[in-house]
């Protein structure tokens, strides 16, 4: 019986998955990331020994609090101090997650890992892994795994990649998990109620700097509470009234500006991006394109695309139709079919 090590969160998508692999023949280990303090330990664990206990399987909690401070929070910070639009949930993903459950693995001789995730993975024909789109569109999670390697998606099983959430909770219900109805988490786990300004300034001790409402022009609009405040596409709680709809096109950290725009220049067709991560294509060159759709944020609309590789580690995409919002710190990520086959970070 191969052991698996299993991200368990203390929610009804980890619980069904460890649920799922037993019946499948596994033996699967509960192992929870214990990322904030002593005093929320209870809290962020609980319902995960819980869970475990009612299923009457092993649990363990990974202690990466120090980890999770410097490879997660830190660069969302930072990044955000910088004018960038972070999703720390990639980088989570690839810089820290895998990596604690494969030491797990390794550690409890488990043959692979596995999570709640809404996706699944592929073995293509030109022998390449690749993170594959979830079942059901309204759930899938397949972006925010954008930057697994070749090895963490060979030792990957996402036993609810071919579940809808209605199923899971059904599930769940059937089983008499606890967790069924629990609420699903929120979007950065580390960030109460989406305040991610108040979280940074908390985190590093520094006040946000108000600075000007600019237009495309230069013209000064008003005057907006700090950069900390604002992303590319942002429409609402601007905390100004110009008589229209106005968007947050471009954040200016060097003067300190918010430019304002109409809607229309939210769209872009092309942009630039670095960090660039092949999984489903072999490792591109200089000159070399790939074609698919891109998406460049979680849950929206992608867009047909296509990729050239430049010098520098650079590559340009280019969308056969405008895309919204292509905020400088997300993640591009470019599908082949239901396939990743390769991402970068915009720039």
């Amino acid at each position: 019986m191969d052991k698996v090590i299993v991200g368990v969160s203390g929610g009804v998508d980890s619980a069904v998955a460890c649920r799922i692999l037993m019946e499948e023949g596994y033996e699967p280990i509960g192992a929870t990331l214990f990322t904030t303090s002593d005093e929320n330990r209870i809290g962020e664990t609980g319902d995960a020994e819980k869970v475990c206990s009612d299923l009457g399987i092993r649990h363990v909690i990974l202690d990466c609090r120090d980890e999770f401070r410097d490879k997660v929070i830190a660069p969302f910070a930072a990044k955000y101090r910088s004018g960038l639009t972070p999703n720390p949930c990639t980088g989570c993903n690839a810089d820290l997650k895998w990596n604690e459950l494969m030491k797990a693995a390794e550690d409890f001789g488990a043959s692979f890992v596995a999570t709640g995730h809404y996706a699944r993975t592929a073995l293509l024909e030109n022998g390449r892994f690749a993170i594959r789109r979830g079942a059901e569109d309204a759930r899938d999670q397949s972006y925010m795994l954008c930057r697994l390697t070749q090895e963490e998606i060979a030792m990957t099983i996402f036993p609810l990649g071919g579940m809808t959430k209605a199923e899971v909770r059904a599930k769940a219900e059937s089983l008499g998990i606890s967790v069924a109805h629990k609420a699903d988490s929120q979007e950065i786990c580390f960030v109460p109620d989406g305040g991610h300004a108040e979280f940074i300034e908390a985190f590093d001790g520094m006040p946000s700097v108000p600075g000007n409402f600019v237009d495309e022009n230069g013209s000064v609009l008003g005057r907006h509470k700090g950069l900390l405040h604002y992303t590319v596409g942002q429409r609402k709680r601007l905390g100004i009234a110009l008589g229209r709809r106005v968007f947050v096109s471009e954040l200016r950290p060097e003067t300190n500006e918010v430019v304002l725009c109409d809607g229309d220049a939210v769209y872009t067709e092309s942009f630039m991006i670095n960090d660039l991560r092949f999984m489903g294509s072999p490792e591109l060159s200089a000159g070399d394109s790939a074609e698919g759709r891109v998406f460049v944020r979680y849950g929206k609309k992608g867009a047909a695309a296509r990729l050239e590789v430049m010098e520098g580690g650079l590559a340009k995409v280019s969308c056969l139709e405008p895309i919204r919002a292509a905020a400088p710190g997300q993640d591009a990520v470019l599908y082949k079919g239901e396939v990743i086959i390769a991402s970068g970070r915009i720039i």
